[in-house]
């Protein structure tokens, strides 16, 4: 599987929907993040309900030595993997 698979537009369609019935069910003071949903997630990658494969960037707030240098190289990875002609250079 690619570290990145982009289907439809960002939101997608499913995405927007869901948006529609979050803002005509939860009151305007309460904040979100983002208007993508995510349908599952491993490591580094989400995959949104409109089936869209990204990479995600945010990190916890606390991380040991170890847990950065695996999250860096599964990043390095998925950077390969989309961009494989850097991947020599």
């Amino acid at each position: 599987m690619s570290a990145i698979n982009i289907r439809t537009e960002i939101p997608g369609p499913v995405s927007r929907a869901l948006m529609q019935r979050r803002e005509a069910a939860v009151p305007r003071g309460v904040p979100h993040a983002a208007s993508v949903f995510a349908a599952s997630a491993s490591g580094a990658r989400v995959v949104d309900v409109d089936v869209n494969n990204v990479i995600r960037f945010l990190a916890p707030l606390t991380i040991a030595d170890g847990e950065l240098d695996e999250g860096l190289e599964v990043l390095a990875g998925c950077f390969m993997a989309a961009c494989p002609a850097t991947a020599s250079g």
